[in-house]
């Protein structure tokens, strides 16, 4: 019976520390305002990859004639942002994940961490095979 409390009372509090982490790294970086747009199409991303500092905001345009599903390669996931994402949320693994984005409609997301996040976009028509994957990335670096 002593060993499950203990088990449980430090569950709780790694939870506690990495809610309070998560926190924190949220507040370090506020979004800046700044936001870099990538147009989606049915053969190509425009740009395929941009570069941005910490608090810079991505949206993804989908101009194709598909629903898009957007996501992160293995490696290069992203597990914060600095506000509410449009169209992402978190996986079961973790990381953020957008749902089907329809044509017309954008997804979009702060970036905080620095590093280069290598995506894929997938477009998915009705009733058919997903069609080529398109990829591109994001480069984030303090100025």
């Amino acid at each position: 019976m002593y060993k499950k409390s203990l088990l449980y009372i430090s569950l709780g509090i790694l939870a506690v520390i990495g809610s309070i982490s998560v926190g924190l790294a949220q507040e370090r970086v506020k979004p800046t305002g700044e936001v870099k747009v990538i147009n989606i199409t049915d053969q190509a991303l425009n740009p395929k990859e941009v570069k941005v500092t910490p608090g810079t905001t991505v949206v993804w345009a989908n101009s194709a004639s598909a629903h898009v599903h957007i996501y992160f390669e293995e490696g290069s996931k992203v597990s914060l942002a600095c506000t509410a994402p449009t169209r992402f949320a978190l996986n079961d693994q973790g990381w953020y994940s957008s749902g089907f984005t329809p044509p017309g409609g954008v997804a979009s997301l702060c970036f905080i961490d620095e590093g280069t996040f290598e995506f894929k976009v997938v477009n998915i028509g009705s009733g058919q095979q997903p069609k080529p994957v398109l990829a591109g990335k994001v480069v984030v670096a303090r100025g």
